[in-house]
């Protein structure tokens, strides 16, 4: 394999290498389609559940506390 060459998984139309990297991004797309809308919908319902401003208020302060102690 000369340097200038990419690893190849397979080919495309006459004999064209399909490079790792398209089939990485062809992977990360899959990903993105089939999970980003549940993954986003996840982190939205945490978002909204746990960093209310009693939460947040509530991490301060013990924070505060622990800094104190030092």
């Amino acid at each position: 394999m000369e340097s200038h060459d990419f690893p190849s998984f397979g080919y495309i139309e006459d004999n064209v290498p399909y490079p790792l990297m398209n089939q990485l991004k062809e992977i990360g797309a899959t990903f993105s389609k089939e999970l980003g809308e549940p993954l986003n919908n996840a982190l939205i319902n945490i978002r909204d559940k746990f960093f209310t401003p009693g939460n947040i208020n509530k991490v301060k302060n013990g924070l505060k506390n622990i800094v104190s102690v030092f």
